[in-house]
């Protein structure tokens, strides 16, 4: 490999690189076209495969710039994340001069094996690493990845193109790896011997017109006919991002000019992405919605779902400070079946917090009119959380929640750990020493809520940079802000405390902080059954932390077998669902005797117990259960808006319950376990309610009569 002397040596100028046919004017020297390797191991989405987007675009930008098209011969490209060896073995006896390998955080493992792997194999080839994962600004890149020849920095149609026309050239591939001096006249490049520098600004496209599915099409189409279960599709309307989040790294190309791609194209697009069936479209735009014309492509997708069925989801990143548009926009992808609910990307509720993540010039208040519209038309909220951010303490962390409900936003809380992207603002040294960030090295679940406790493969399983600590608080702070999490996650989401929770504030005047400061400090403190649930919540924290190796889940509660892992707010809720007897009683002693002038909270805490969905019932038969009030009715009229309530009235009443299954507006199901408390009801329970996004409209039954007696006024 060069060393750090050769970065010294002098750029060759302009007329020697024309002497040569390598200033970017295409004088091919080779006879035989060269071949062309790109390499974007992906991850699935329900299962299905996505299009491999990047040799489509690489490949097509190619053909449009170059008079000399046919001197380049692509191979299918690599596009599954699986056993590397198997992965490039049909390659062994191929011609191979140039690889192209795309990273993410998901599969850069997987890549630097690739790229090990296809050296052994082809000595000579030139390596290319892009995307936004490879530490480029390290001085010692290379050392650590002797594979990789040269990094693309963010938009690669340009750079690649040109790495090309400088392969067909120059006539020894060997030489031009060695002496990487002969490419540093093309920009947007790092380069061996040059200690993380570029060579130049990134030149990018000047337009975008034509579509790299289309002008692919044969491929594409063949992809679709073996992949007869289905395919997801990863979908560009435009380039950059005018934000500027520490934590974001949205292809190496926050806080620039939004570059649009032209209508027609888009157009064209979502039509045969709907005549080849695809299931899943997914927006890779940082704000989609941004534009008025967003709106147009959003009418041109429901359209296509309405003429073919497909799309039959569309999943896209919502502008963040249009507010009209963006209601706009999430009424109709819900409306015609393409989406559950929209995406609030919060990420934390203090100021302070937002703005030393560099998010301030993102309105939360806007964000919040976005949230009242869609209530208004019952549409459900997911809101998006990082555990993390400097400045954050426990005490803050909390208060977001509590600012959350009230907001009005009382399920669907998604918290991700503060992943530092290599690239992104926050992982640069000058950011680390400002907020003191510390970091540990572990693997990253992103699933919906349940994975199979097999054996890790280091390879395809996506690992990254966790912040566990910054100037504001320290690891046992981050221990505590995770447990936290879990337990109002655990218990306020799926309505195991919600309902106390919000009649407590409403009709009571107890806020949300003070009963949730009274359950985190001294329910989880004092209670045996809530100090042992604590207890295990912290030590899978403190494991994760601890070891290099572990995951921050848990065994399936109602099994003892270990086949199932699952987060841990939702072990909570499964493990109180499990024990509702005692943790009711547990909830209604404390609450008797922090509020002994309420005597409505025993038979709240009965009602609540009453109506937790449990694989002990029936859906043939429903259930009845005795009450002292008719909460039923409070709660419908809490849940159609009303601001402030009486306390209900005192009655003896019987309730009915009848529901066979769940419809949260966001999902639906049948209950389908068989009743009873054992190993496979519970088991198929958690499939059902506590998978996905956890509501009360899920997890407590919602078909419920009521039958009263002579009432009485509670004053």
């Amino acid at each position: 490999m060069p060393t750090m002397s050769e970065s010294a040596k002098p750029t060759p100028d302009r007329s020697t690189l024309h002497q040569l046919g390598l200033d970017g004017v295409l004088k091919p020297k080779r006879k035989s076209p060269i071949s062309v390797l790109i390499c974007e191991p992906q991850l699935m989405t329900y299962g299905l495969p996505y299009l491999p987007v990047m040799w489509g675009v690489l490949k097509t930008y190619w053909e449009q710039h170059t008079q000399h098209a046919e001197m380049v011969r692509w191979h299918d490209p690599i596009y599954e994340m699986s056993d590397p060896v198997e992965l490039v073995e049909p390659y062994r006896d191929q011609p191979l001069d140039v690889v192209g390998l795309s990273c993410y955080t998901w599969n850069w493992r997987l890549q630097l094996r690739i790229a090990e792997l296809l050296r052994e194999m082809h000595p000579g080839c030139l390596i290319v690493a892009g995307g936004p994962h490879p530490e480029y600004r390290d001085p010692v890149f290379f050392e650590k990845h002797p594979a990789i020849d040269a990094v693309v920095v963010k938009d690669g149609e340009v750079p690649f193109t040109q790495i090309l026309q400088r392969v067909l050239a120059h006539p020894d591939l060997q030489t031009l790896r060695t002496n990487p001096s002969l490419l540093r006249d093309i920009g947007g490049l790092c380069l061996p011997g040059t200690a993380g520098e570029l060579t130049g600004p990134t030149e990018v496209p000047d337009r975008y017109d034509t579509s790299a599915y289309l002008a692919q099409r044969d491929y594409y189409e063949r992809f679709f006919a073996e992949h007869k279960g289905g395919v997801c599709v990863a979908w560009e309307t435009s380039r950059g991002c005018p934000f500027k989040c520490s934590y974001c790294d949205w292809g190496s190309n926050t806080m620039s000019k939004v570059r649009r791609f032209d209508m027609d194209r888009l157009d064209q697009e979502i039509e045969w992405f709907g005549q080849n069936k695809v299931v899943s479209l997914f927006s890779v735009d940082s704000n989609f919605g941004m534009f008025k014309s967003d709106v147009e492509l959003t009418d041109r997708i429901v359209e296509s779902k309405q003429t073919h069925g497909y799309p039959q989801y569309f999943v896209y990143s919502n502008a963040k400070n249009v507010p009209d548009r963006t209601v706009e926009i999430t009424r109709k992808v819900v409306r015609a079946g393409l989406d559950t609910a929209h995406t609030l990307s919060i990420q934390h509720s203090d100021e302070r917090v937002l703005e030393a993540t560099d998010r301030k010039n993102i309105s939360v208040e806007k964000q919040i009119k976005v949230v009242r519209a869609l209530q208004d038309d019952g549409i459900p909220i997911s809101v998006q959380l990082i555990l993390g951010l400097p400045l954050d303490t426990p005490e803050l962390w909390r208060r977001t929640f509590t600012d959350l409900m009230h907001w009005g936003i009382h399920d669907g809380y998604v918290i991700t750990n503060y992943h530092l992207l290599p690239n992104a603002p926050a992982a640069q040294p000058e950011y680390r020493d400002t907020w003191g960030l510390r970091t540990i090295d572990r693997y990253i679940y992103d699933g919906h809520g349940v994975q199979e406790n097999i054996a890790i493969d280091p390879m395809t399983y996506a690992r990254g940079e966790i912040i566990v600590e910054t100037s504001s608080f320290d690891r046992d702070d981050w221990v505590k802000m995770s447990v936290d999490a879990a337990i109002i996650r655990g218990l306020h989401n799926p309505g195991v405390t919600q309902s106390i929770a919000r009649y407590l504030q409403t009709t009571r005047g107890i806020e949300y902080r003070a009963f949730y400061d009274w359950l985190l400090d001294e329910l989880f403190e004092q209670d045996d059954l809530c100090k042992a649930l604590r207890a295990s919540l912290t030590a899978c924290y403190q494991r994760f932390i601890e070891d290099e190796a572990s995951l921050a889940l848990l065994p399936m509660p109602g099994r003892d077998d270990g086949r199932w892992l699952v987060e841990p707010h939702r072990w909570l809720f499964a493990m109180v669902s499990m024990e509702r007897d005692r943790f009711f009683a547990s909830l209604a002693e404390g609450l008797r005797a922090r509020y002994p002038a309420f005597d409505e909270l025993d038979s709240l805490c009965a009602y609540q117990r009453a109506i937790l969905v449990h694989p002990q019932y029936d859906a043939s038969s429903g259930a009845t259960h005795r009450l002292e009030h008719d909460w039923a009715s409070y709660f419908q009229q809490l849940h159609t808006g009303a601001a402030t309530l009486p306390p209900p009235d005192r009655t003896q009443a019987e309730l009915s319950i009848v529901d066979t299954g769940w419809d949260d507006k966001a999902g639906r199901s049948d209950y389908s376990w068989p009743p009873g408390d054992d190993h496979r009801a519970w088991t198929q329970w958690f499939f059902c309610i506590a998978t996905g996004r956890l509501s009360p409209m899920k997890s407590n039954h919602q078909q419920l009569r009521t039958k009263w007696e002579q009432a009485t006024s509670m004053a």
